[in-house]
Formats: structure tokens, C-alpha cells, sequence
């Protein structure tokens, strides 16, 4: 099937556009990385078409409001190809950086629940990243959209390590890297799983980088999804470490529930009113699969209220990644072994 990148362009329309975007890329490096960068490969034009098959729609992996990732073959290796711009048909638009994806996606390749940056190609308007392949499926996929109708989850010890995969790979974003960086977009949609349901962080296009001796960035714009949005970042436009943990608190209550927007018409004191009363009958909420298991009631209780320590609408009172990161291992641990 054809697409907007079945015509090649000469070599005097791409020498341009090449020389636009790494100076673009460069300033990014710099003022994200301090200018360092993990070692990367540039890929050509032609060959992430020939990769792609002329980025044909039978392989597409998944459509995101500003990116589409494919799978492609290249020197014979799978690889997961990235190309960005509106998808036609999409109202909402949400705003990101190829740039930023790129320096960040870079730093964190090392971490081993990261979708591992290979490289790119910059002959194009938007660069196209290329990265490892880990799977054709996302968290998204196997959430439920319709209240009350089980998930496709497998069983709580893998969700648990999903939890525990993210949480890890959030802690080092926030903790492992230069400067502090928020990634702001914690969402199934940009968590990919392989075949052993190992969880991968595939997307870096919105994070901001939390400048030495601040403590939080302000911005007049919002850019994310609504419901896993913190208060402090709706309202005022305040981006912390915490604004982090508040989407994976949402993030949370999404695996256990198995329900896709568990929280979507539930607010601030409504949210966790509701949240306390089921706390002590939280077979009501978990997702129907896991309730067959022999799980005990409390570690489902314990998960819970990580999650809702995490959505405190007040910033300063919920956890760090890195506790969280740990409370999340314990759970892991004390679950049966099958």
C-alpha cells in the first residue's frame, strides 16, 4: 500500500534538511544531555522504505496521535520503525519532539525496560527513529474499553511485572540520567510487551528536563492525556517528578482493574472518596480473571493503595519513583509462585 514516503527525494532536497535537523538534534543534546550521546547509526531514506516495505500499512505495530511505529527487516534483524506527523483522521493532536525523543530515548537505551534507540534518519522533515524490535503489541491492547467486561492481562504475576518493569524505567528517567528529566505521558499506549509480557517504555517526546537547582518547570501549554493528568499540572502547569507518579498511579488502577480510563469521570476528592470506600472490598474493583486466582485479599489491597498514595491530589504527599519502584518489588515477591 502506498504512503507520503513512496516518492524519494534528490539529493539537493535532502542535504538540507539533513544539515536543518542536526543542528536541531545537537541543540536538543545540549541542552537535555549536556551534548552526550550514546553511539547511533543515521539510516537513510530508501532504506527505512526498503525496511518497511514502502511503509506499508499491514505493518503497522501502532498508531499514536503524532506517531506511527512499524515493523520492519533490516540486514536481517527485525526493527521497530518510528516516523512522526498527524495521522489523517485524528482530531486531537497531542504536541512532541522527535529531538527530544531522540536525546533522551538515547540516554535511557541502557535501561533495559526502554524500547533501545538504534538510530535514525534525519533526511526527512520529522527524523524517523529506529529502534530495536520487542514485540508488535501494547499495555493498550489488552486493557478493556467497556465497563465491567474482563481484560486480556495475563495472570497478577505478570501485571505485577509490568508494574515493576515501568516503575524502574521511570525511576531512572527521573533519577539516572544528568539532570532530572519528567516524562509526562505514562499511558498503556507507550508500553510495549514482548512475548514474555517484559515490559518496554517506547516513547520520549514530551519529557521535560528539570533544570539544575530547580525544582519544577511551569508551562502555559498542556500537552498529555486527560485523567492521567496531575492536579498541580492541570491547573497551574506545574511539571515535577511527581506529576510522573501521578499518571502511573492512574497507570496502576488500569492493571488492576484491567479496564482502560478506570478513572475517567471520577475527580480530585470524588476519586479518592470512591477509592477509600471500595479499599476494604477490593475484590469489587479488580478486573474478573483475577479473582479466580488464589491471590490473598490483601495484596490486592496493598497494590491499591500504592496506587491511590500515588494519585494524592497534593504533590508533596505521594512517593517518589524510586519508593514506589520498591513497594511494587515487595508486592511482586509476596505474590504465590505458579
Amino acid at each position: 500500500m502506498g504512503s507520503c514516503y513512496n516518492v524519494v527525494k534528490k539529493e539537493d532536497e535532502i542535504k538540507p534538511q539533513f544539515m536543518e535537523n542536526g543542528r536541531m538534534l545537537l541543540e536538543e543534546l545540549i541542552s537535555t544531555c549536556d551534548g552526550k550521546c550514546n553511539p547511533m547509526r543515521t539510516f537513510s531514506t530508501q532504506e527505512l522504505q526498503d525496511a518497511t516495505n514502502n511503509y506499508d500499512y499491514q505493518r503497522i505495530i501502532f498508531e499514536d496521535y503524532n506517531y506511527t511505529l512499524y515493523q520492519g527487516f533490516f540486514e536481517g534483524r527485525r526493527i521497530s520503525v518510528k516516523t512522526y506527523g498527524k495521522i489523517p483522521g485524528r482530531l486531537n493532536f497531542i504536541p512532541g519532539s522527535p529531538f527530544t525523543n531522540i536525546a533522551i530515548g538515547s540516554q535511557m537505551s541502557v535501561h533495559k525496560n526502554v524500547l533501545k534507540l538504534i538510530g535514525c534518519c534525519l533526511e526527512t522533515e520529522h527524523p524517523i527513529l529506529v529502534h530495536e524490535f520487542a514485540g508488535d503489541s501494547c499495555l493498550y491492547n489488552y486493557l478493556s474499553t467497556f465497563e465491567m467486561s474482563p481484560s486480556k492481562l495475563p495472570s497478577w504475576k505478570f501485571r505485577v511485572k509490568i508494574a515493576l518493569d515501568i516503575a524502574n524505567a521511570i525511576a531512572y528517567l527521573h533519577n539516572g540520567l544528568p539532570k532530572p528529566v519528567v516524562h509526562r505521558e505514562i499511558h498503556p499506549s507507550h508500553i510495549l510487551l514482548d512475548e514474555a509480557f517484559t515490559a518496554k517504555l517506547v516513547d520520549f517526546s514530551l519529557c521535560e528536563v528539570i533544570p539544575l537547582g530547580e525544582s519544577y518547570v511551569k508551562h502555559e501549554t498542556l500537552s498529555g492525556r486527560k485523567g492521567t493528568l496531575a492536579p498541580e499540572y492541570y491547573a497551574h502547569g506545574y511539571v515535577t517528578e511527581k506529576t510522573d507518579v501521578y499518571s502511573f498511579g492512574v497507570l496502576l488502577f488500569e492493571i488492576l482493574t484491567g479496564r482502560f480510563r478506570f478513572f475517567k469521570h471520577l475527580h480530585g476528592e470524588c476519586r479518592t472518596a470512591w477509592v477509600n470506600s471500595d479499599i476494604d472490598h477490593v475484590l469489587g474493583i479488580v478486573d474478573p480473571p483475577l479473582r479466580e486466582e488464589s491471590i490473598e485479599e490483601g495484596i490486592f489491597q496493598d497494590f491499591a493503595m500504592l496506587a491511590l498514595k500515588c494519585i494524592n491530589d497534593e504533590a508533596e504527599n505521594r512517593p517518589t519513583m524510586i519508593a514506589v519502584a520498591k513497594e511494587v518489588m515487595r508486592i511482586y515477591y509476596s505474590a504465590p509462585r505458579n
